[in-house]
């Protein structure tokens, strides 16, 4: 059966056509042109707000991860406050963070049948496990602050043991500010010791 061309669907497709070409041209940038001349070329105001929109995506999106620590690591070297550019990019990935986080809790009320019952009697199991219930929060926010990895997966993981909200928050919270600190400042430490 052949769907029909809607509005909506042209929509969609331009929308990803767009942010297709932001991310490419922007992995362009930051790959073929020298860091400072980027920085130099956006300015400072410009940088950190670039930085905003494209670590939004990257929060929101697991594609979007490569391109927003590229543009991190290249307006780091480029000249820009570690501490700033890692405060700007971790509020950023925390809202589209915290948009995958209410997007999967809202889809978790969406299934059903066995996938169902298997979620819940996993999301009791872990419940029922002190020892696991106890060094979570700290095992999920060494995963979100420290390790290279989408954080797609620990979001769903919340979803999927419905975890509350507001503790998962916070680790998300600190967890992104965290890893965009620590990405900048391995950057801006690591030029200098070169």
């Amino acid at each position: 059966m052949k769907k029909k061309l809607t509005a909506k669907n042209i929509l969609q497709a331009c929308l990803v056509v767009v942010l297709g070409a932001i991310i490419a041209g922007l992995l362009t940038l930051a790959i073929w042109f020298d860091s400072e001349l980027l920085v130099e070329f956006l300015g400072v105001q410009n940088s950190y707000i670039v930085l905003f929109f494209v670590s939004l995506i990257g929060g929101f999106s697991t594609g979007g991860s490569a391109t927003y620590l590229s543009l991190l690591i290249t307006l780091v070297a480029g000249g820009l406050n570690p501490w700033v550019t890692g405060l700007v990019a971790g509020l950023s990935l925390f809202i589209g963070d915290t948009i995958m986080l209410l997007l999967a809790q809202r889809g978790r009320g969406f299934i059903g049948g066995r996938l169902d019952e298997w979620l819940d009697r996993f999301a009791l199991r872990f419940k029922r496990s002190v020892l696991l219930k106890r060094f979570f929060p700290y095992l999920a926010y060494v995963y979100a602050g420290f390790l290279p990895l989408p954080h797609d997966l620990m979001i769903l993981f919340f979803a999927a043991i419905e975890y509350p909200r507001k503790k998962a928050l916070i680790i998300i919270f600190f967890g992104d500010i965290t890893f965009a600190t620590f990405v900048g400042l391995l950057t801006a430490y690591g030029i200098t010791l070169l």
